[in-house]
């Protein structure tokens, strides 16, 4: 919809251009963002299987010191 005032028109245009300047620059932020907490997730991942990997050593370790312990 134009405006009659010509003034009135420019600002509009300005402000729609710097909305949608806005709206590219958040939709940037939000991919680096997944792709942050993508990385993230990878990490904790990896980060968890170690651990549980620890977890069955010292287990079987457990294990067996208790049937060295009982012979």
């Amino acid at each position: 919809m134009k405006h009659t005032n010509h003034k009135m028109e420019i600002e509009k245009k300005n402000y729609l251009k710097s909305l949608a300047n806005w709206t590219k620059d958040l939709d940037q932020r939000i991919i680096s963002l997944k792709r942050s907490l993508a990385e993230k997730e990878t990490k904790l991942n990896r980060e968890m299987r170690e651990l549980e990997s620890c977890d069955r050593e010292l287990r079987k370790n457990i294990d067996d010191l208790e049937v060295a312990l009982e012979n």
